[in-house]
């Protein structure tokens, strides 16, 4: 697990919850594809 995390810059909420994640980037950031 530590080799995930130092490979890419990625908290852990993203990995257990990526769901929650998408959602909130849409809200801040407009997403490259029309999810």
């Amino acid at each position: 697990m530590d080799e995930a995390p130092n490979l890419k810059p990625i908290p852990l909420y993203l990995f257990l919850s990526p769901k929650p994640h998408i959602t909130k980037s849409n809200s801040e950031l407009p997403p490259p594809q029309p999810y």
